[in-house]
């Protein structure tokens, strides 16, 4: 299947006629099944998001009432974002046939890892951007694209990846998810002086763009579509046919395409929310929260108000009380003498107007709906960061927090398939693009890990052919020798490293925004078992990579440089009998850069920076028992 389709060219006319009126008239059932279904939730969960969630008409029969808004609706989406796309992914690619190697593996993994937190490709971003569209929209979509540049003698490609604003996106009505859907429709809203300097489009008419039609469609659009600025503003819809694995590009008006490309992949990905029964869109997290929130803003107002109102107030005889003495009564000095002209009773001159006041439930009302709106999104005080008022046990803190986080785990979950899918999209652009530019000029150079990873991985390949051959085991013993693995790789994009067929896959959790804190102490706790285990699971010939994990531990805590905390030890030179160096017939040697004692080395418990004994949660200074 090829990413970057071909130009249809040599079709008749009246073929293409026939394929964008059909695809107009596909749009325009998919545009009125969507304003009717769709679009008026879409609207409310934007007020609601932002705050406007009283109505424009009063419809309180009171105007002087206190009307404020306590947006929990705000506080869930941002409580959500952050925790399901706050960290880069974290890509591990294996080969997937037979022509597919782990040395291009390796190599591949470093590029999207790299390419992902460049800021050119603008990946994290869109992640971001999709998440939160998706639990304000129930849907999020993201397209990845490609453009060539010109850096001075040579060719170069970028391959980025953009959210796409949903109101742009329509799905076929008929599919029940968007991964069924037989064709997906996006609106593009640009100038033409723009699609002219792309270098995309042939020519451009009028007519097919629907420049002559009103400048602004509807109010709402008045600000994306200024009317004064002296350009023409034109909207084109790219329809992808699923189906037919062809792309075709049509203007607001006309009969004929602006563009056909066949042989191309839909590079539009969805991210869904909750399910909503027959149809291609889903729900977002706020549309089952209106009522709550608006019952929230009327108890908290109401409470407001009457806390306004209800201030102390006193009826006094008008003809006894004069301005100084009605000064004294409202001034704030302490001990003050008020004096009261008269003999008359002091009952009979002021009396304290009763208040009623509001009872304990009243304003216990806005912890109730809290409760409820925690309850609907699994959002609750925990995931919030903040400290409940009822005090639990341990067991039921835990209960409460597992329960919350499998719905928020859920949604991680998504994060990450959506990620792999765009993972997946980049790597075949990417296969499809780079060949045909100067790919020599743009070669990456890989250091640290990664590079270790390839190396090993290269000379795994290399020895595997040369046994394949026949050879004996001191060729393969001195080919080891002479491969390194420490070394620094280059990296060159062309058509060779992507031969064959990758599986991607997303680590778990990686993705996923945690308490720095609590991420170190669970890898701090693994690193301690794990080294008091090692010993013991030597003995049954199981190999524990103890640098790797003491690398997650390190990484947790925020250090950058992870490889400068681990120093190579340097064995001594081998000795013969009485001090002289070994000589032939000794025994196999392992000469300078020798790797095959490396290939199932045993952890070196003694030598290891920390020392062992230093990370037993004990510290008896004394090794775990063998």
């Amino acid at each position: 299947m090829r990413y970057v389709g071909v130009a249809a060219e040599n079709l008749r006319a009246e073929e293409w006629s026939e394929a964008v009126n059909y695809a107009r008239q596909l749009l325009t059932v998919a545009q009125q099944q969507r304003t009717s279904k769709r679009e008026t939730a879409w609207k409310q969960s934007e007020q609601q998001y932002q705050g406007d969630q009283w109505a424009t008409t009063p419809t309180s029969q009171d105007p002087t009432a206190d009307l404020i808004t306590i947006n929990i609706s705000f506080s869930t989406v941002n409580t959500i974002v952050p925790y399901i796309s706050g960290s880069d992914p974290n890509f591990v690619i294996t080969p997937w046939s037979l022509d597919a190697t782990m040395s291009n593996a390796r190599a591949q993994e470093a590029w999207l890892n790299r390419w992902w937190q460049s800021l050119d490709s603008g990946a994290a971003r869109a992640v971001q951007s999709v998440a939160f569209d998706s639990l304000i929209y129930g849907d999020g979509y993201a397209k990845v694209s490609y453009k060539f540049s010109k850096e001075g003698q040579y060719t170069k490609a970028d391959i980025m990846l953009d959210a796409v604003d949903p109101w742009n996106i329509w799905v076929d009505p008929m599919a029940r998810d968007f991964i069924d859907a037989r064709w997906v429709c996006e609106k593009i809203r640009t100038t033409k002086e723009e699609l002219e300097d792309s270098g995309l489009y042939d020519a451009l008419p009028d007519d097919l763009l629907g420049i002559d039609q009103a400048e602004i469609a509807t109010e709402d659009e008045a600000h994306f579509r200024p009317a004064d600025d002296g350009k023409q503003w034109v909207d084109i819809y790219e329809f992808w046919d699923r189906i037919e694995d062809r792309l075709i590009v049509f203007g607001a008006a006309g009969d004929r395409p602006l563009r056909v490309i066949e042989q191309a992949k839909c590079p539009i990905i969805n991210l869904p929310n909750h399910w909503l029964p027959k149809m291609p869109y889903h729900m977002g997290e706020l549309e089952q929260i209106w009522s709550l929130q608006q019952e929230l803003n009327k108890s908290r107002s109401q409470m407001l108000t009457h806390r306004r109102r209800n201030i102390p107030k006193f009826l006094v005889k008008a003809d006894v009380l004069d301005a100084e003495t009605e000064d004294a009564l409202t001034s704030q000095v302490v001990n003050q003498m008020v004096k009261i002209k008269g003999d008359r009773p002091l009952m009979d001159v002021i009396q304290a107007i009763g208040l009623t006041p509001l009872t304990s439930e009243q304003y216990n009302v806005s912890d109730l709906i809290q409760r409820d709106v925690y309850e609907v999104t699994g959002v609750n005080e925990y995931l919030r960061g903040a400290t409940p008022e009822i005090r639990r046990t341990a067991t039921e803190a835990s209960i409460i927090e597992g329960a919350s986080n499998i719905k928020t785990a859920h949604k991680l979950r998504k994060v990450e398939q959506f990620t792999r899918l765009a993972a997946t999209l980049v790597l075949g652009f990417a296969a499809d693009v780079f060949p045909v530019t100067d790919y020599e000029e743009t070669a990456l150079l890989i250091s640290g890990r990664d590079a270790e990873a390839i190396n090993k991985a290269a000379m795994r390949e290399k020895m595997d052919s040369i046994a394949a051959k026949g050879a004996k085991p001191e060729v393969l013993a001195a080919e080891m020798a002479g491969t390194p693995v420490n070394g620094d790789v280059e990296v060159s994009l062309g058509a060779d490293m992507f031969v064959g067929v990758y599986n991607i896959e997303v680590l778990q959790n990686s993705t996923e925004l945690r308490n720095p804190i609590f991420k170190e102490q669970k890898f701090r706790e693994m690193a301690v078992q794990l080294a008091q285990l090692a010993p013991g699971l030597m003995q049954f010939g199981v190999n524990l990579n103890l640098r790797r994990v003491f690398e997650l531990w390190f990484e947790a805590a925020g250090i950058l440089d992870v490889d400068a905390m681990f120093q190579q030890p340097q064995p001594p030179a081998p000795m013969g009998m009485g001090g002289m160096p070994p000589q032939p017939g000794m025994g196999q040697q392992q000469g300078p850069g020798d790797l095959s004692s490396l290939v199932n080395a045993q952890p070196n418990l003694a030598s290891a920076v920390p020392p062992t004994e230093a990370l037993s949660a004990l510290n008896t200074g004394q090794m775990p028992p063998a």
